[in-house]
């Protein structure tokens, strides 16, 4: 609401006690969010920079309408994901999901029993990668970087941005690798994958090499396994072994990450956990926030040490006055990006996007509505035929209808506002719509870039817009480039110009594997 941002583990925990609150105190749906919105007006009114200043606009009036749009957009996308953290509940204080969730980790920890392949395959699913890679420490983090040949140097967030790149990549090799055939690939590109995956690949025969891969392929995709647990697990080392290899990794994760793990079984089942765990696990997120801080902090303090000798030097040296033209200022070498460099480089690409930027963010909610109501109707058509009695919570019902009401606002106050500008132009509406390429030039993002704050320095700014146009053609394709910066926006760290090529080439390969021409 005043225009700060969030890193990944503050808006994740954010969402989880909005929704905590919610389930204690259902009705407060209806008091908590009427008045947030009915504040919203007046709150821009009296402190418009408060808010993200994304839109530029000669109008105030307009202006103002479009930031209270943009606020009002960005609530409805959080609290769609507070119902989605809600979602289902059970008509029984029963526990079994947990209950046994909690004895299968007692088994394989305590007891020491081999627990069987279907139920370490079942509960290997639950350990997503973002649960998994969030709550490890900054050695594992470490060790996972150098089995899969990336820089283990960096913040443990730069390190967690790293290795969730290499699993996204993993995850499109890996389909299309089983869409065109292990068999169909050579020696050469057996060891190549094999490698990519931290598995062992020199001195192979090709035989054992399409075992392993076709191993890998069966557990991650067929079965679900996530990726973080094979690469941690080392498992297809030992192929005729992978249930010993998955239950000790599994037995050895640290408890925070089986804490939240299960929680996330209880909302899934619907079924209750004590308030205790929940507890624990916002406690243990809280640390986890701190330690990033102080990392931060930390390099912030190493970077300006380093920088103070440099300027010092630069203070004692000699002053020589001659009179020659002011040359144009030569274009910096990036070294890296800085997080608010991104978020700055996302606000320009927003702001140059302008009313066309909403109306791709509300059909994206759109669509996440109508996949979550499906989704919703199908889990309550499995329970029923399962005996299990699930349904979608009353305070996720309630809440849905707000995310609902705030979409049609939006939307009927997006389209007045468009006619407005458009007829106050003399244009004729149905003719005004934005080219659906956005080829601009590239002097254009420059100028948005110089009017944000983080960004300063008209040669920085240049470099900046350069990786952004790898063909030096003086154009830039805005709505390719949109959803690179806002993906390395939501990431929280510095990053390396590299990074921006290797993104867009990802994002690029799947979109490829999800076009219904792919899948067909």
């Amino acid at each position: 609401m005043q225009g700060q941002t969030l890193t990944r583990r503050e808006r994740k925990l954010f969402r989880r006690t909005v929704a905590d609150m919610f389930r204690i105190v259902p009705f407060s749906v209806f008091i908590i969010i009427p008045f947030m919105e009915f504040l919203l007006p007046v709150y821009v009114y009296f402190f418009p920079n408060a808010l993200p200043s994304t839109f530029q606009s000669s109008s105030s009036k307009a202006d103002r309408k479009k930031k209270e749009l943009k606020v009002k957009l960005q609530m409805a996308k959080f609290l769609q994901g507070t119902v989605e953290e809600m979602a289902v509940t059970g008509r029984r204080n029963k526990k079994e999901a947990v209950q046994e969730f909690a004895k299968f980790f007692e088994k394989i920890r305590d007891s020491g029993q081999q627990a069987s392949t279907s139920d370490l395959i079942r509960f290997s699913k639950l350990f997503e990668d973002e649960l998994t890679l969030d709550n490890l420490s900054t050695p594992t983090l470490k060790a996972l970087c150098r089995l899969l040949l990336l820089q283990p140097i960096g913040s443990s967030n730069f390190l967690r941005f790293q290795l969730r790149m290499k699993l996204r990549q993993l995850m499109t090799d890996d389909k299309m690798i089983q869409k065109e055939g292990v068999e169909s690939l050579t020696v050469a590109e057996l060891q190549a994958a094999s490698q990519a995956r931290g598995m062992r690949a020199l001195g192979m025969p090709a035989d054992r090499l399409r075992s392993q891969l076709s191993q890998w392929l069966e557990l991650h995709l067929r079965h679900q396994v996530p990726s973080s647990l094979l690469l941690l697990s080392r498992a297809l080392y030992l192929p005729d072994d992978v249930p010993n290899m998955l239950q000790a990794t599994l037995s050895t994760l640290p408890q925070p990450i089986v804490e939240e793990a299960g929680v996330r079984v209880a909302d899934s089942s619907g079924e209750t956990v004590d308030n205790k765990t929940r507890l624990e696990v916002i406690r243990q997120q809280e640390t986890l926030i701190k330690e990033e801080a102080a990392e931060k902090q930390k390099e912030r303090e190493e970077l300006e040490a380093a920088a103070a000798p440099t300027e010092s030097m630069e203070d004692s040296a000699p002053v020589v006055h001659t009179t020659v033209a002011t040359p144009t200022p030569p274009e910096e070498v990036l070294d890296s990006i800085s997080a608010a460099e991104l978020r700055d480089l996302n606000e320009a690409v927003a702001s140059l996007k302008g009313e066309r930027q909403l109306e791709e963010e509300i059909q994206e909610l759109k669509e996440e509505r109508e996949e979550y109501r499906e989704d919703v109707a199908e889990l309550a058509e499995e329970s029923q035929e399962a005996q299990e009695a699930l349904m979608e919570s009353k305070a996720s019902v309630r809440l849905g209808k707000r995310v609902e009401d705030l979409i049609s606002q939006v939307d009927s106050t997006l389209w007045q506002l468009e006619k407005d500008i458009v007829s106050g132009e003399g244009q004729d509406l149905s003719s005004a719509q934005p080219n659906s390429e956005q080829v601009i030039p590239c002097e254009e993002l420059e100028q948005a870039l110089t009017r944000l704050k983080e960004t300063s320095g008209e040669a920085k700014v240049r470099s900046l817009v350069s990786v952004l146009d790898p063909d030096h053609d003086g154009n830039i394709n805005i709505r390719e480039i949109a959803e690179v910066v806002e993906s390395l926006a939501q990431e929280d760290t510095d990053i390396q110009p590299q990074h921006i090529a290797l993104i867009k080439h990802l994002i690029e390969r799947e979109a490829e594997e999800n076009s219904p021409t792919s899948q067909s």
